[in-house]
């Protein structure tokens, strides 16, 4: 008897498929100076890095970074200021050096992405947020975007040295760190087939002025698939 079988194998999510955290690492340069040393997280080639540096001091404290990232959002308050920079992952240092205009307190943190896009977000993917004095971060409403699998990132900075206390609410702690004038952090979460995504909190164990980045990286587009037929 003729046996006839058929395997049909279907890769969903595979290496050009799901997009995922890879890792987060904060760094700060203590008491302040012209320079924040960021250390690189673990990262594999054609990840997607995610760069924020908060810097006490604000207005004239622009960022000078090393060739190949390119700014995503820049804040420069009386008092805070918070960049994003991204780039595409090949052959990364153990850390990047980055000058300060003036010498100034500083922290910030780098994520690596995996399976992640390469095509620089559009401005309905990142909302800005400044908040007064308080112990809660918030984060405005994304703009509404083509429906994307991506993790949306959380990233916070204050005028304090101080600790996080919760994430927002099913999202899960990246990085922190503090010198003694500044804190930042990030937090993350996988969303399938959204479109927008809303407002989000989370507090520090000390109330200071804040600044909050929402930012979502959409999944890098096709998935592999394989068919196996056996005769």
């Amino acid at each position: 008897m003729n046996r006839i079988l058929f395997i049909l194998s279907l890769l969903m999510n595979s290496c050009f498929g799901q997009i995922s955290f890879h890792a987060a690492t904060g760094s700060n340069n203590a008491g302040g100076g012209t320079t924040i040393v960021m250390t690189m997280p673990t990262v594999s080639n054609g990840d997607i890095l995610i760069m924020d540096i908060s810097v006490v001091g604000g207005t004239g404290s622009q960022l000078i970074t090393a060739t190949g990232w390119t700014l995503l959002n820049h804040y420069s308050g009386s008092v805070l200021q918070h960049d994003i920079l991204w780039r595409i992952a090949s052959s990364e240092p153990a850390s990047y050096t980055v000058t300060i205009v003036a010498s100034k307190k500083a922290s910030g943190t780098i994520t690596s992405l995996s399976n992640a896009s390469s095509t620089q977000p559009v401005a309905a993917q990142m909302s800005f947020q400044s908040n007064a004095s308080s112990a809660t971060l918030t984060a405005a409403t994304l703009g509404t975007f083509a429906s994307s699998n991506g993790i949306d990132l959380f990233l916070g900075g204050a005028v304090i040295g101080t600790t996080v206390l919760t994430v927002p609410t099913n999202y899960t702690a990246g990085a922190e760190s503090a010198s003694t004038g500044t804190t930042s952090n990030v937090a993350y979460r996988a969303l399938s087939a959204v479109t927008t995504v809303g407002s989000l909190t989370e507090t520090y164990n000390a109330a200071a002025l804040n600044i909050v980045n929402h930012l979502f990286i959409i999944e890098a587009a096709g998935h592999l698939r394989r068919i196996t037929i056996i005769n």
